[in-house]
């Protein structure tokens, strides 16, 4: 146990050391059936420079208005060899997003002339005009969707950013290590514990009670991995503390002294604890007095070096030394340690959480209305959607969508005489006219276009039908006469 802890501890210290916060802004301006992206970029507290700013490139004028800098060179802008350091990692970075923005302008509107970076204060920022698909500028994928009618629109956008997604494969993974640690510590129960009987009793222990707490507890420290916001985050983390605590692995109360002993350099005391803790645990499920084996655990040095003699002689062990020799690193008595068998399964479970991406991403959606469904926060001052979260790289995706309606008012006006089709049922109506082939449309933007307010109106709609599908309309047709019926 107190292996695992130092593993641990050296996984976070490697975590937060030497980790500068990334910061990738988002702005997302819908016009029609494309959308104008701006990726602002603030690596650290510097921006990443691929691109010389003295360069003098041209200024092209978009539909929108904004001013997008442009090269008449696409290959003088992304490879200039005085542009980019090769050595450079941000650089790379740059260089890598500067490509998929020209490739991605080329392919809407046949322009050979990439958007450049623009350095605006501590940000380096790419923008260009795109259709449905977002590029992986960030890393993920997403797209926009936009569903037209002469009424009105549906707009969809929905993206990705990094992150696992194979939700069957990460429980799988995990449940494996913990699979991997349970039956190596019975299998070192075995070659430590001589008395059958004692033996029998710590791996009944470790292959039922420890193994469903240590799953629930890293189902717990996962889904602390996953949360987008650290008060989501905290709450996960504080119920794995409160199920270990009512299970009396510890007391809340014991805590400033565990963190003291840790961190003081006296890891014997904090294995004390531990395993006093192991022998409440087993004296629950029997009330005979805990294995006297147990003691062995107040000797550290001891243990380790038990557990190193043990996983010497493991397969998993002879199959990391013929790692070792295939890459070339030295094979000797200290090298490979053999901890690395325990380890490997360790870090596994432990790397979401302790290895969680430093950077983030901030997503801001200009839309005409509040939306009608988002995990957004709707701005109706701005009128804008805006998301802000953790980049995760081990665990679940960071993930923003958000869905909108436009009414075209005055098409409406001159049809009903009001604007009536709005927010659901405008969504209703467009995923249905979606649905209709191509002269089913035709018929049914006829009779539209005849419509006018009057008398008339209801009779017009009730009177229409397919021609190859009579009853297709009716239920539309039938909804639509009662909602202008009504006051």
């Amino acid at each position: 146990m107190m292996v695992t802890i130092r593993i641990l501890a050296a996984a976070w210290l490697i975590s937060v050391t030497g980790c500068a916060e990334n910061v990738y802004r988002v702005e997302l301006k819908p016009d029609g059936d494309r959308i104008h992206r701006t990726l602002s970029i603030v690596l650290g507290a510097q921006p990443a420079t691929a691109v010389d700013p003295e360069m003098d490139p041209d200024v092209q004028a978009e539909p929108n208005g904004s001013q997008i800098q442009t090269h008449t060179d696409a290959s003088a802008a992304i490879n200039r060899a005085d542009a980019v350091d090769p050595e450079s990692e941000p650089a790379d970075e740059m260089l890598r997003i500067g490509k998929l923005y020209a490739a991605t302008r080329q392919v809407v509107d046949g322009s050979d002339r990439p958007s450049l970076p623009k350095h605006v204060d501590d940000a380096t920022a790419f923008d260009g005009w795109f259709g449905r698909q977002m590029p992986a500028d960030v890393g993920g994928a997403g797209t926009y969707d936009r569903f037209e009618t002469s009424l009105g629109s549906v707009s969809i956008y929905s993206e990705r950013f990094r992150g696992q997604d194979n939700i069957d494969q990460l429980l799988v993974d995990r449940a494996d290590s913990i699979n991997a640690i349970i039956e190596l510590t019975m299998d070192w129960i075995d070659f430590e514990v001589r008395d059958v009987d004692q033996a029998k009793r710590l791996k009944d222990f470790v292959d039922g009670q420890l193994r469903h707490d240590l799953s629930n507890v890293t189902h717990y420290l996962w889904l602390a991995s996953t949360a987008e916001d650290e008060k989501t985050s905290h709450s996960h983390l504080f119920r794995a503390g409160q199920y270990l605590a009512e299970r009396d692995y510890f007391a809340i109360s014991d805590l400033p002294v565990m963190v003291r002993q840790v961190s003081g350099g006296q890891p014997n005391v904090v294995a004390r604890m531990i395993r006093k803790s192991i022998q409440r645990r087993i004296q629950r499920i029997d009330s005979s007095p805990p294995p006297a084996a147990l003691s062995r655990l107040d000797d550290l040095p001891a243990v380790e070096k038990s557990l190193r003699t043990f996983l010497r002689g493991t397969d998993h062990f002879q199959s990391i030394v013929a790692r070792y020799r295939n890459e070339g690193k030295p094979v000797t008595d200290d090298s490979p340690d053999p901890m690395e068998v325990l380890s490997e399964p360790v870090f596994r479970i432990a790397m979401p959480f302790l290895a969680s991406s430093p950077d983030r991403i901030e997503v801001t959606l200009h839309t005409p209305q509040a939306p009608l469904a988002t995990n957004g926060n709707w701005d109706a001052e701005s009128s804008t959607v805006r998301w802000s979260s953790r980049l995760q790289s081990l665990t679940l995706p960071t993930y923003t969508f958000a869905a909108w309606c436009q009414p075209n008012d005055e098409a409406q006006i001159k049809h009903f005489g009001r604007v009536w089709l709005t927010d659901e049922s405008l969504a209703d109506y467009a995923r249905w006219y979606h649905g209709l082939t191509d002269d089913e449309r035709s018929e049914w933007d006829g009779m539209i276009t005849s419509l006018e307010p009057g008398d008339e109106l209801s009779r017009t709609l009730a009177s229409f039908a397919f021609s190859e599908s009579p009853k297709l309309a009716e239920e539309v047709t039938a909804g639509w006469i009662k909602s202008l019926s009504a006051p």
